[in-house]
């Protein structure tokens, strides 16, 4: 990795930023990848030995989805493998030799299961919300002397053995449960988990509980009900019966950004007192996997200024690498702590799980009234955070609105999910500047799009909130440079078409007919219009921008009393323009759509003033 960094760390350079993290996350994956790849060989042997024994050359897209779905094993490497073009390093690093098989994958079938998979996949999540432990089923567990679960491995990162003690299928407690509906949600107590279950603000895990080979349980939601861990989801395959033992493994890949994200809701709930007030109180939070939110008293909106300063205490956290403590301590003693937090009106247990950042909790029980502990953040907590404030990496707050009378919200992401943030940051900036060389009605457009593209998210914003404000400025900045530019535009436009039409008037005519380019501006046309005492005047415009054709005419009372009526005149247009008209003997206009009949109209239009004149 060091070479990688080395090699590659100028092209991209937010490897040099975080190597150690970079590592951890390829480590994890790479192992992953073994697991799943040493697993689906073992898999594929005997599925391809079945179809052989059964005549077939075919593995079929029902056991390709299998491998796949069930067990992460790629689609590719079941065709590499079933068309004996075997990826030889893989099998070297293994220690698996070829072996020749001949035989295809149906594809179709395949791609057909995939595609049911994913619309099935909703419909499960739904379902999965439905399984639930009501009253009457907690009062079963204790009086059938269930014991609650010991969910303590959750604070661990290994797999853990666990026996089933329940087993709930369609609001009833069974004594097994078996694959053969395999979109019913079923649910799952144990001895002891390392799941985490919902609570306190934090999402919880997925992962799978099985028996190797023989059955397997995909874990789509944890809830906990008065100390019983309910694991719910569904069966992939084979057949679960209480008492047997099973494999827990929880989803490391999608905890340790929660794990990142929890620890910095501690962080930031220090920052906002320090810049915000000691009146600051936490009023609720979610940690999700992607982002975190955070809900605090506050009358007012928090400033630009302040959300920098919140962002650099943070950050400074993350920057000095400290170290997380957590220990089990009383209740009644933990109080103590000078400058502890802790949620207003939560009820806590006994002991409590207190936590600390730069200091262990043996030093802060040792003198729980220092008043050094109030320059770091103390909590009661039970959510599962970093050993090291390093892990998180970076902060970044993606938003701050309010949610109700009093209470402020500031949404963030960290690690991962903050570069993205910054590298989209980057990527709008870009598109900002791109625009800064349109004029006229091509920049006005890219404005209003860019700025629907910023308010479209709302809270689920990716964007940096300072950089999103920064964004706004120069939008606005772009907006007036655009309506600056068009009122000077429309204004000299104005004063050319009045100067085109006063020169287009003779004295010794009683009428003129003049083409003027002001687009759908009535205004202007009316102006001009206006400036003609004696004679009856029409004005035609063609708008390209509405593809419309706009006709205005203006005849004094002496040409009136002569027959000269404006209303019959735009009448006359109406006719070849399209569209309609309208108004009095003194005042008519109208409006049409055939754009390529406006010469032809203004000849009709003169020909019809010579008709009515002496």
């Amino acid at each position: 990795m060091d070479v990688v960094v080395d090699k590659m760390g100028d092209s991209f350079p937010e490897i040099r930023v975080d190597p150690k993290g970079v590592k951890e996350l390829i480590q994890e994956e790479e192992d992953q990848f073994r697991r799943t790849l040493d697993r689906g060989i073992r898999l594929f042997k005997k599925i391809s030995e079945k179809a052989k024994l059964a005549g077939s050359t075919v593995i079929s897209g029902k056991d390709a989805f299998f491998l796949y779905d069930t067990y992460g094993f790629p689609k590719d490497l079941t065709q590499l493998m079933a068309e004996e073009v075997y990826v030889q390093f893989l099998f070297l690093l293994l220690s698996y030799s070829c072996m020749r098989s001949g035989m295809s994958v149906n594809v179709a079938e395949y791609e057909e299961l995939v595609a049911s998979s994913a619309i099935q996949k909703k419909t499960k999540e739904t379902d999965s919300l439905n399984v639930v432990l009501d009253v009457h089923n907690l009062s079963h567990l204790k009086d059938t002397k269930v014991s609650v679960t010991d969910d303590s491995p959750k604070y661990g990162r290994d797999s853990t053995n666990g026996k089933i003690l329940v087993l709930f299928s369609k609001g009833q407690f069974v004594n097994q449960i078996a694959s053969d509906d395999e979109n019913t949600p079923f649910g799952i107590i144990l001895d002891r988990t390392p799941f985490y279950a919902e609570q306190g603000g934090q999402t919880y895990d997925t992962g799978v509980i099985e028996i190797e080979e023989k059955a397997k349980f995909e874990v789509q939601n944890v809830q906990v009900y008065g100390g019983y861990v309910l694991h719910v989801g569904f069966l992939k395959f084979g057949a679960l019966k209480v008492s047997e033992e099973v494999l827990c493994s929880y989803d490391e890949i999608r905890r340790a950004p929660v794990r990142r994200n929890h620890t910095a809701t501690h962080l930031l709930n220090f920052a906002l007192r320090e810049i915000v007030g000691k009146e600051v109180d936490q009023k609720g939070s979610l940690v999700n996997p992607n982002r975190f939110r955070f809900d605090f008293s506050c009358k007012k909106p928090i400033a630009n200024e302040q959300i920098d300063q919140i962002e650099r205490i943070v950050q400074s956290f993350i920057d000095r690498d400290e170290e997380v403590f957590f220990r089990n301590t009383q209740l009644h003693v933990a109080k103590q702590i000078a400058g502890l937090r802790a949620v207003f009106g939560e009820v806590y247990p006994d002991p409590v799980r207190v936590l600390s950042v730069g200091y262990s909790v043996e030093d802060l029980m040792a003198d729980p009234s220092s008043e050094k502990w109030a320059n770091t953040s103390i909590e009661f907590c039970g959510g599962t955070h970093v050993a090291r404030t390093s892990d998180i990496r970076s902060f970044v707050v993606t938003n701050e609105l309010g949610t109700a009378k009093g209470i402020r919200r500031i949404v963030a992401v960290t690690g991962n999910d903050a570069r993205r943030a910054v590298e989209e940051a980057d990527r709008f900036a870009k598109k900002i500047d791109e625009i800064r060389t349109l004029l006229g009605k091509e920049l006005n457009l890219a404005v209003i799009q860019l700025v629907k593209e910023l308010d479209a998210a709302g809270e689920d914003s990716t964007l940096p909130l300072l950089r999103k404000e920064v964004f706004r400025k120069d939008l606005a900045d772009l907006k007036k440079k655009f309506d600056d530019e068009d009122k000077a535009f429309k204004a000299a436009k104005q004063e050319e078409a009045l100067k085109k039409f006063k020169e287009a008037v003779d004295p010794n005519v009683p009428y003129v007919v003049e083409i003027l380019d002001i687009g759908s501006n009535s205004k202007i046309a009316i102006a001009a219009a206006n400036v003609i005492d004696k004679a009856a005047c029409m004005i035609l415009s063609a708008d390209e921008e509405t593809q419309k054709v706009l006709y205005i005419a203006r005849v004094p009372k002496h040409l009136i009393d002569q027959g000269f009526s404006a209303k019959d005149w735009c009448g006359q247009l109406a006719q070849v323009l399209g569209g309609k008209s309208g108004g009095s003997d003194a005042s008519s206009q109208g409006s049409g759509t055939n754009m390529t009949s406006l010469q032809e109209a203004k000849q009709i239009a003169t020909e019809y003033a010579k008709s009515k004149v002496k």
